[in-house]
């Protein structure tokens, strides 16, 4: 089950650099700055992220089940949720920003 810590993140990752050279093409600032800083495209940031990254969370929350099930016989949904989130979305984030800073030089 360690493919999924490599896998999850990878995944996340392609999508972000997608993401990342349209926005740098339209001439938008990097990803988490417009979040915080333009609260007229916020929500519509925060959806694209969410149909960017959401197949790729699901996933996270399916292969992270099955791991506590084999490994603690029972789900956890706190440890379940907070995995799924750091494989998921910090990576989605993360690489977002710093590849639309590098698509825009």
């Amino acid at each position: 089950m360690t493919f999924r810590l490599i896998f999850q993140r990878a995944v996340a990752v392609l999508f972000a650099i997608r993401a990342s050279f349209h926005d740098a093409r339209e001439g938008q600032p990097p990803f988490l700055w417009a979040v915080f800083s333009n609260p007229g495209h916020r929500r519509k940031l925060l959806r694209q992220a969410r149909n960017d990254v959401g197949n790729v969370f699901i996933l996270a929350l399916v292969l992270d089940a099955i791991y506590q099930v084999i490994v603690h016989s029972g789900i956890y949904a706190l440890e379940l949720l907070l995995t799924a989130t750091i494989l998921a979305h910090v990576p989605y984030v993360i690489a977002r920003g710093l590849v639309t800073r590098l698509a825009r030089r």
